[in-house]
């Protein structure tokens, strides 16, 4: 005997559960983007082939030290790093979403809620300009999300509803990374 097929469609439809629940509808509303805008992840600087022998240089010195110390696991991370490094500099920058709600900002799948942030500051001297929020982790402070064409003055009036303006530092570690151009 055939057992009978159960249609969960239509359970749902006698439940009332088609469609958004009202708790989601109103999550949605209330989530909606104040400011809204894409941007790419990180400025794209072109590189030519001789950009590449100075990594490649300390690598290879690096590996040649490392296997006459006898120390094959440092040599293969160097050259994994070095092969990372290579990768990670050829990778196009993706395009990202990002936004201002009420509860707080939204970069890609990740949201910031204000609650968890410090402060915000924004980088205008940058090309393009960044909006620093303080997270207060310790392993990654600041979170920068770049501006793209949007006004900055647009930004701090939202955000100076929700968070205090505070100069931000530029950590070390960012300095380096903007001057190799990575």
């Amino acid at each position: 005997m055939a057992e009978p097929i159960i249609d969960l469609r239509k359970n749902l439809e006698s439940a009332g559960g088609v469609g958004p629940r009202k708790s989601d509808v109103s999550r949605e509303a209330s989530s909606e983007a104040a400011i809204r805008w894409s941007a790419y992840e990180y400025a794209k600087v072109e590189r030519g082939p001789y950009w590449f022998f100075l990594p490649g240089g300390a690598a290879l010195v690096l590996i040649i030290f490392t296997a006459l110390a006898k120390s094959y696991f440092f040599m293969a991370f160097t050259a994994l790093a070095f092969a990372l490094l290579i990768a990670y500099m050829k990778r196009e920058p993706r395009m990202v979403d990002f936004a201002l709600t009420k509860e707080g900002v939204t970069a890609g799948n990740h949201i910031y809620d204000y609650a968890s942030l410090k402060s915000f500051w924004i980088f205008e001297d940058h090309e393009p300009q960044e909006l620093s929020l303080e997270t207060g982790r310790a392993l990654n402070p600041y979170v920068k999300i770049p501006l793209g064409d949007l006004e900055a003055e647009k930004v701090r009036g939202h955000l100076q509803n929700f968070l205090k303006e505070s100069e931000h530092q530029e950590l070390f570690s960012d300095q380096i990374v903007r001057g190799l151009g990575i």
